[in-house]
């Protein structure tokens, strides 16, 4: 090892860990089910409310899960249309505590595709799974003038493939939450605090 990469690791050491405060992550999840809750209530969506949905559910995807912000924007129409809650297999069914159980229960399952082409799988919560399917009604995707070719749930106007960033969406929303360090609410040091966490 070179002395240049050798001083670069000695800083690393000792240098301290920041990660997100839980009740930052907690007011940032509150924040948005809030939102998502007021865009559901409304009887006439229009674009710009329906384009905030969008940015909502999908910095709450990833912060339920904690899982890449790239993994959270792969959600398909057709991979959320074609789930089901509570679809699981008796002989695992029986192996799970009681409350893993009302967890598969409420809980929706969906796999999308991750780094290295791995299998990723998503969690979706009933509010989450409301949004998901308002967002694929076929008229509130005409009104958000999305490409036909483009199945992503949290697609960008006229864009045959692109999505919207997670990490820019998570960053817009960390400053609107209250969070008392909304910089320490990022991609990357979310999962850090929860792989140590738990």
């Amino acid at each position: 090892m070179r002395a240049s990469h050798r001083t670069l690791k000695t800083r690393q050491y000792n240098r301290p860990l920041c990660i997100p405060l839980a009740e930052d992550i907690t007011a940032l999840n509150t924040y948005l089910q809030k939102r998502i809750q007021a865009f559901l209530d409304l009887t006439l969506p229009d674009t710009e409310n329906l384009q905030l949905l969008q940015k909502h559910l999908l910095c709450l995807v990833f912060a339920f899960n904690r899982r890449r912000t790239a993994e959270a924007s792969r959600l398909t129409v057709k991979s959320v249309n074609e789930t089901k809650t509570g679809d699981l297999n008796k002989d695992i069914v029986e192996h799970l505590s009681q409350f893993e159980q009302k967890l598969a229960r409420v809980l929706t399952r969906i796999e999308v595709r991750g780094k290295k082409g791995r299998t990723v799988p998503i969690l979706l919560t009933p509010l989450m799974k409301q949004a998901c399917q308002v967002l694929c009604d076929p008229v509130n995707r005409q009104l958000l003038d999305l490409h036909p070719e483009n199945d992503f749930l949290f697609a960008v106007k006229k864009s045959t493939k692109s999505t919207y960033r997670g990490c820019d969406v998570l960053r817009e929303y960390s400053q609107q939450c209250g969070a008392k360090e909304p910089s320490l609410l990022r991609g990357t040091k979310m999962r850090k605090q929860l792989a140590i966490m738990t």
